[in-house]
């Protein structure tokens, strides 16, 4: 909760509420061929179709922060609530 603050309070949240805090998302960070964090939105587009895939094969319904309006979290997967 102190750490969703801060981040809320940097407008790098738009919530005090977090999955996180649930222990029902995480991020996943992608590592280019330099082994350094590579953030390209469109990787992430790609990643998270076969994260969908997967988990439409499991029967898991997902969230990926990719696909919101208001803000596009690229590393952010969540379990949907039931």
């Amino acid at each position: 909760p102190v750490r969703q603050s801060q981040l809320h309070a940097r407008g790098r949240t738009l919530t005090l509420r977090s999955a996180h805090l649930e222990g029902r998302a995480l991020d996943v960070v992608l590592l280019g061929p330099d082994g350094k964090p590579d953030y390209t939105f469109e990787h992430y587009r790609l990643f998270a179709a076969v994260v969908k895939a997967v988990s439409a094969l499991c029967r898991v319904k997902i969230i990926w922060g990719g696909d919101w309006e208001r803000l596009h979290d690229g590393v952010h997967f969540e379990l949907a609530p039931d």
